[in-house]
């Protein structure tokens, strides 16, 4: 099955390559009938993706931004709940800064904004890369898959899901690398030490006494406290942690099952163009 679908994936390509000496004349009117509208399912395959980013990203946000939002309401649950999650992020530090802990529900959703965006933007680039045919392009191979291989006009979206599939794989790998690359335990670890550095400052500018200013040059020297990077299994345990592992899963689970969704749009976009 697997070298089935490479053959055809590779068919797709080499026919792709050369095709600018294999169009027929009849094909080269439908060119010129249809120029106005070469990237029309180029579109349509930006906006599968959109849809389906926007989907799961809206799910997984509105979820954890909803019980941010209820821990506000009683700041007991907001330092219970969150301290436990700013110990797993700074793990190395024997305390968190109670104003840092009540912070976090504001921390977390800017960087979960910032994800989004970075997320959503990348759709647009991995397509333009991946996606550089035409819809004649796939009207021709279409033509020929079916000459090649007698089939009917029914097999054509099951073979639009097979060449599908490859490119899924490839625009998929790219919008889950956006995410590995905003690295969200990361900064948001990043954002709680710069707090912590900030009322640090603030308790060393209030000593007063020529003995405290002592005690602090001393601990000045002492090495700092080793913090794990946001890949430890300790931050991944944290509920932000599960954000992130769940959002991955079900992102690829939704591009994988539109796969066919996708095919049988195409199809119907040629046959309309």
């Amino acid at each position: 099955m697997i070298s089935s679908l490479l053959f055809c994936y590779t068919l797709f390509l080499c026919l792709f390559s050369i095709q600018g000496l294999q169009i027929p004349f009849n094909a080269h009117k439908d060119m010129m009938k249809t120029e106005g509208n070469v990237m029309l399912i180029k579109d349509n395959v930006q906006a599968h993706y959109e849809t389906i980013v926007d989907g799961v990203l809206s799910q997984h946000n509105e979820y954890l931004l909803s019980e941010l939002s209820r821990m506000i309401r009683d700041p007991h649950q907001v330092l219970f709940h969150l301290r436990h999650e700013a110990e797993l992020l700074l793990d190395g530090l024997d305390s968190v800064e109670d104003v840092c802990v009540a912070q976090m529900p504001g921390i977390i959703a800017n960087h979960i904004q910032q994800l989004s965006s970075q997320v959503y933007s990348s759709i647009y680039p991995a397509v333009g890369r991946i996606w550089h045919f035409t819809d004649n392009d796939f009207r021709n191979y279409l033509f020929e898959a079916v000459a090649m291989d007698d089939m009917e006009d029914t097999d054509m979206a099951d073979e639009l899901t097979s060449v599908l599939e490859f490119i899924n794989m490839d625009i998929g790998d790219a919008i889950i690398e956006s995410i590995t690359e905003y690295d969200i335990l990361s900064v948001v670890t990043q954002s709680l030490l710069q707090c912590q550095g900030e009322y640090e400052s603030e308790d060393t500018e209030r000593v007063e006494t020529l003995s405290d200013k002592l005690w602090v040059a001393l601990l000045s020297s002492l090495p700092e406290p080793v913090i794990k990077s946001s890949s430890s299994p300790s931050a991944r345990k944290g509920f932000l942690g599960q954000y992130v592992a769940r959002l991955v899963h079900d992102l690829n689970l939704e591009m994988n099952m539109g796969v066919e969704v996708l095919a049988k749009t195409i199809n119907r976009d040629l046959k309309l163009s």
